[in-house]
């Protein structure tokens, strides 16, 4: 198919009058005449009517199977009470209709661990095993049930990078934080792969409203084989992987690199977890919690056993992508980098950290003298300003989007859903914006952070040489909006993309 769209404005390039794709690439930005004598076949012609032609946006940070899942397993993401979570658990069973052997999902307000434990979903659930994932993705809510199967006792010791909540006696309360919720994964059954997939399929769909084409994904090998058998059956979406240690080897064996040439499905490399999260009060600091003196979160890891594992991922051709929130968990994984660097090794390290919540101001010189990549979820944000001045923490490392591109730091944007939306304009308003709760009415916060709409649609399309741009022989990878440089900031909380397309085909229009 060939298409021109015209009379509208075109992203990054002002001259522009309109714009030819032939086949799966961008042909020609010119006058529409230009753009009419180059086509080679009859086009259609696509009048944008004054609204704005981008290139399509890739989320750099998600779980997309988990965020699929999500429209079948339990999701308590609007849940903002105990009693709420307990009315749509009830809801839950009561409209369950397949033969689920565990009951899973989450998406329970990190605010509730301390009412929420196995007593409390014992009542709904006492002979199925329930384990039910905190907003964060960081600790688990089970009942007796699931602990019982898992073999999680008295006299289960805490395994390294985390910890058992105890009750007065000892006794385990059913939330596991950080590597103790590793404990379940033996044990636990999922839905089936038909159902997994189909899911699938419906959030690619939604995903289009939102001008996505692709997204990074961190999880299991299984999940990449479930992404890859959702294409096969024809969902159009573009994938790049990032692994966990558990699947190294089988990466390894099956000889896939971080440099393999596929539009459709692309290695990201090793991910690994180095602390927690804010929300959890697990993020690594290099001073305790205000309110908490004797907690300075969790590293997940040793100086060395990271250092080893970034040296070996480099050795074997992969990149690596590191969890690092909190100030010390970003020190720890720039010293690795640096002791990397300055061991003579003739292997370039690729190394992306992702989030970068809370950074010592000391160390944003070192992310551009290590070339370093970082990844950031800027709808975190919104969520996070409210728990930064509760926790009493310092701001002045929180979320330096500005800091970050002042200083050439390369930077993407992601959600991290499903622990919030996978809506990337609610990501842009909360970079531009800063406001708690995405609420025009909240103050701004550190307003001199602040970006631009321009840096951040940059920050979620700008990812790879041949897609990403309005230019000749890019892939057609594009989506429309209004015109949102003649609106008020908050036309990000209302925008949907009018028409999607992906590799040349329209895969969404309501133009």
């Amino acid at each position: 198919m060939s298409y021109i769209f015209f009379n509208g404005s075109f992203f990054d390039q002002p001259e522009a009058e309109a714009l030819l794709v032939e086949g799966e690439r961008i042909r020609h930005l010119g006058s529409l005449n230009e753009c009419k004598s180059l086509a080679t076949q009859s086009p259609d012609l696509i009048d944008l009517k004054g609204r704005m032609l981008l290139p399509a946006f890739t989320d750099a940070h998600t779980h997309f199977v988990e965020y699929a899942k999500s429209r079948i397993l339990v999701n308590l993401a609007d849940c903002t009470s105990v009693e709420a979570i307990r009315d749509y658990l009830l809801r839950y069973k009561a409209n369950l209709k397949w033969d689920a052997a565990w009951i899973l999902g989450g998406g329970w307000d990190n605010r509730f661990a301390q009412s929420l434990n196995r007593h409390f979903l014992d009542e709904i659930w006492k002979d199925i095993p329930v384990a039910l994932f905190s907003q964060d993705y960081h600790a688990k809510c089970c009942n007796s049930k699931a602990l019982e199967i898992a073999d999680i006792s008295k006299n289960t010791p805490n395994p390294e990078g985390g910890f058992i909540q105890r009750d007065t006696h000892q006794e385990p309360t059913g939330i596991l934080f950080e590597s103790a919720t590793l404990l379940l994964e033996p044990f636990i059954q999922s839905p089936s792969d038909e159902m997994i997939i189909s899911a699938i399929k419906d959030s690619v769909q939604d995903m289009y409203r939102y001008g996505l084409c692709g997204f990074h994904t961190m999880e299991s090998i299984i999940s990449r084989d479930l992404l890859r058998s959702a294409q096969a059956e024809g969902s159009r979406f573009r994938f790049v992987w990032h692994f966990f240690t558990e699947d190294y080897e089988q990466v390894l064996a099956n000889k896939e690199y971080h440099e393999q040439k596929d539009d459709w499905y692309q290695l990201g490399g090793l991910k690994l977890f180095g602390d927690g999260t804010l929300g959890s009060r697990t993020a690594a600091m290099l001073k305790p919690y205000p309110l908490e003196p004797d907690n300075k979160g969790i590293l997940r890891y040793k100086d060395d056993e990271l250092y080893c594992l970034m040296h070996q991922a480099a050795k074997d051709g992969f990149g690596i992508s590191i969890h690092t929130i909190g100030d010390a968990a970003i020190q720890q994984a720039l010293n690795a980098a640096k002791r990397y660097q300055q061991s003579g090794n003739n292997t370039p390290l690729k190394l992306r950290l992702e989030h970068l919540q809370l950074i010592d101001l000391r160390d944003i010189s070192l992310l551009n003298e290590l070339n370093i990549q970082v990844s950031m979820q800027p709808l975190h944000l919104a969520g996070d300003i409210e728990l930064l001045h509760d926790y009493q923490l310092d701001t002045q490392g929180a979320y330096l989007f500005k800091t970050i591109l002042d200083n050439k730091i390369p930077l993407c944007f992601g959600s991290d859903a499903p622990i919030v939306s996978l809506n990337p304009f609610w990501g842009i308003y909360s970079a531009t914006q800063r406001r708690a709760w995405l609420n025009p009415d909240n103050p701004a916060f550190c307003p001199k952070e602040r970006i631009s709409a321009e840096e951040a649609i940059r920050a979620y399309s700008q990812q790879s040489p041949n897609k990403g741009r309005l230019q000749a022989d890019a892939l057609a990878d594009l989506f429309v909006i209004e015109d949102y440089r003649t609106l008020p900031p908050e036309y990000w909380l209302e925008a949907e993309s009018f028409l999607t397309m992906i590799n040349g085909d329209i895969v969404h229009n309501a133009l």
